[in-house]
């Protein structure tokens, strides 16, 4: 003592009874090593107040990633995480399990993510969607709908069907319409003509009863609405379902991304750069540059921004399903009456889960799911805002008096001008 005081030693900054563990035994290198590294791990997993630990420890082993299985819980359901192997090349498969009081994840010591986080821990995509585990049939709105529980998309599939049955009329209705000849009913070849307005026009008129047809038939809760119900949500729909059909359309004929033309019927296209043919028609007031100069912005941003989002991420039908699904359900309307509210919102929250299992078929990594996902639900948005644009492009050339509005096509669109 006398020798520490000697040297400077500062006796009243002596704190006593530091050492809680008492004295060790000194052993070997290689135990000592051992030891270390079980102390670290007991301190990251211990309840010592911060006052004790001033900085966080973190244990050195993460089971998370070298145990073969775990099963844990998200977000209500039970899965069970495989690991393909070890080291830094290996896989996690996520297989979604029947329903569980298994621990959570985020109560494991080795949880990748602090407790304190903002962020918790969510399950990989599956490999193999088709797993039978993997199933969305418990959604309650199947049986109240009597829906088959065969098959975890039956909204998706069911609208698909009746698409695939819209687009078979379409073509019959075609060829009748040309009095071409009945032998023309059975050829597939199809050749794409620029369109006019008066072409749109009669495609539109002529799809009307054919889509009514289709949502009657195939968007099976609109059984359970209203006759006037039913009309709102067609005429809320019709629009955005023309302009997001012919954006998947125009993706899948004219995939690269520089072309300028969009589909607007199964024979007839529109050219970007030359408006001026599509409105060169008699119900032209004035120079049909004048209002070609009008619609060409509102048509070229359906071209850059839906068709080319539509060519990057090459839908599948199911996903087309899932946007002509939530372009009709998911919308509030006023003059539903509160039971037809709620089986609106339950219907949109199904087609929501209905499509994520749709994009999860086509992935391999959470990360494009999430990005797939997003985009596909953001296009519904989209869709909707290019249809105003196109109802106010209307309301400009009514209201300067330089073009005939079709009276069918004027009622047809949304907030009428």
């Amino acid at each position: 003592m006398a020798k520490c005081l000697s040297l400077g030693m500062n006796s009243e900054a002596v704190q006593r009874h530091r050492d809680h563990i008492g004295p060790r035994k000194r052993r070997n290198d290689s135990e000592g090593d051992s030891d270390a590294g079980r102390n670290v791990q007991s301190r990251g997993s211990s309840t010592h107040s911060s006052s004790d630990y001033p900085s966080p420890v973190v244990s050195t082993a993460i089971p998370m990633l070298t145990s073969p299985e775990m099963t844990f819980m998200d977000s209500g359901k039970s899965y069970a995480l495989l690991r393909n192997g070890l080291g830094s090349n290996s896989s996690n498969i996520c297989f979604e399990a029947q329903p569980s009081t298994s621990t959570p994840l985020t109560n494991y010591t080795t949880s990748i993510v602090s407790p304190n986080s903002a962020f918790t821990p969510i399950a990989t995509p599956i490999s193999n969607p088709q797993d039978p585990m993997f199933h969305l049939t418990q959604n309650p709105i199947y049986t109240k709908l009597n829906l088959p529980q065969n098959s975890p998309i039956p909204l998706l599939s069911e609208i698909s069907k009746g698409y695939r049955k819209l687009c078979s009329l379409r073509k019959t209705t075609s060829r009748l319409r040309q009095e071409a000849g009945l032998m023309k009913l059975f050829d597939d070849d199809i050749e794409l003509t620029e369109a006019t307005y008066n072409d749109n026009v009669a495609t539109i008129k002529s799809d009307l009863s054919l889509v009514s047809e289709m949502i009657s038939d195939h968007f099976i809760p609109l059984g359970r609405f209203s006759v006037d119900s039913k009309w709102l949500l067609l005429r809320q729909f019709f629009p955005g379902f023309i302009g997001g059909e012919r954006a998947v359309n125009s993706a899948r004929m004219f995939p690269d991304k520089d072309d300028n033309r969009v589909i607007i019927s199964g024979q007839h296209f529109v050219t970007l750069n030359n408006m001026a043919k599509f409105f060169d028609v008699p119900g032209c007031k004035k120079a049909p540059t004048d209002v070609a100069v009008i619609f060409e912005k509102t048509f070229t941003k359906l071209r850059k921004i839906v068709v080319n989002t539509v060519v990057d991420l090459q839908l599948n039908d199911d996903e087309v399903a899932g946007l002509f699904g939530l372009l009709f359900w998911s919308e509030a309307i006023e003059g539903l009456t509160p039971e037809e509210e709620v089986l609106r919102v339950q219907t949109r929250d199904a087609l929501f889960e209905e499509l994520y299992y749709a994009c999860r078929c086509q992935v391999s990594n959470m990360e494009e799911l999430g990005v797939r996902y997003g985009k596909i639900c953001n296009l519904i948005p989209i869709i909707k805002r290019i249809t105003l644009e196109l109802s106010e492009d209307f309301s400009i050339v009514n209201l300067l008096n330089i073009f005939d509005i079709d009276t069918f096509l004027h009622k047809l669109l949304p907030n009428s001008f």
